[in-house]
């Protein structure tokens, strides 16, 4: 059985590579990047658990802060949006987005990781039990790209983007996949299981296993409501009725 999952995923990142490729022969860079993402987001509704919904767009918290345009999201079928057609998402309805680039080269990355940042500045106004593990405070944020530097430049990259911009810590993204290359995560069980725990980031130069492990940690640590909540009314802000505030705190 390991054999054949190992052959599947072999074989998985060989074909988004070569369809990818196929996608950004004569195409306008523009073009190329949205059909890329659709691509991407096909394989992703193929592999993820059928409970998710997926769009993109922006999010909006309970604050009335904005995202910018968000390339994938995943979000809960159990949590209202208010428009997948005007591509408007409220925030608590967000299990985690993913920005798709087809290379990530240092712009590229920078672009990403400022999307991110404005989005982990956003946090939930509803907080629903505690059903398995812990709520994260942050929507989830991960980077998939469908080639990039080597391991040694990113890393480069990312540190002095992160000292550019005065990034916390907290502001960064979580997972990132090259496809058929490198997985970089700041899933904590696998930096305990390699002695990393302090680090920001385990780094696993894994090549073609690069994705499975990239969705597996999705999976792992994104919040995922299993019922509805009150996201309209939340959103709404406070009124009264017969003199009593509501929702009361």
């Amino acid at each position: 059985m390991t054999k054949e999952v190992d052959n599947f995923f072999d074989r998985l990142g060989e074909e988004i590579s070569t369809i990818s490729k196929s996608v950004g022969i004569g195409g306008h860079a523009g073009t190329t990047g949205t059909n890329r993402e659709e691509l991407i987001k096909d394989f992703l509704i193929d592999l993820l658990p059928k409970y998710f919904q997926y769009g993109k767009g922006i999010i909006i918290d309970g604050k009335g802060n904005k995202s910018n345009q968000q390339d994938i999201i995943i979000y809960s079928p159990f949590i209202s949006i208010f428009s997948e057609k005007s591509s408007f998402y409220p925030l608590d309805s967000v299990s985690s987005v993913i920005e798709v680039k087809s290379n990530l080269n240092k712009s590229d990355l920078e672009d990403a990781m400022k999307k991110i940042a404005i989005l982990k500045n956003m946090k939930y106004s509803i907080t629903p039990e505690k059903r398995s593990g812990s709520w994260r405070e942050y929507v989830q944020c991960n980077i998939f790209s469908y080639t990039g530097s080597n391991i040694n430049t990113l890393i480069k990259n990312i540190i002095d983007i992160q000292k550019k911009h005065g990034f916390k810590d907290k502001e960064l993204f979580d997972n990132l996949c090259v496809n058929e290359k490198y997985f970089i995560t700041n899933n904590l069980k696998i930096k305990k299981m390699l002695g990393e725990e302090h680090a920001q980031y385990s780094i696993l130069t894994i090549n073609k296993k690069s994705l499975p492990y990239f969705l597996d940690c999705m999976l792992n640590t994104m919040n995922i409501p299993l019922s509805p909540v009150p996201i309209f009314i939340k959103y709404l802000g406070e009124f009264k009725i017969d003199h009593i505030k509501w929702p009361q705190n």
